[in-house]
């Protein structure tokens, strides 16, 4: 299973493992399921928004080096 691209261990709190578990039950799915669906649907987003975060963080040194460069 170690060389296996398709099999993943993850490490939950307690608190997941249970929220995962109730939504299992209440969409009468396994919870290999939800956590699928979830990377599925939730990857995209994640991307975005670590997109997005990169951005954000070279605007900002750019705008402080502007500042600086304008105070000097």
């Amino acid at each position: 299973m170690a060389g296996d691209k398709r099999h993943l261990q993850l490490r939950l709190t307690p608190g997941m493992r249970g929220e995962l578990e109730e939504l299992s039950v209440r969409y009468k799915r396994s919870v290999s399921d939800i956590v699928r669906g979830a990377l599925f649907f939730g990857l995209p987003v994640f991307q975005t928004m670590t997109d997005l975060q990169g951005d954000l963080i070279k605007l900002m040194v750019a705008n402080l080096k502007k500042e600086s460069r304008l105070e000097n």
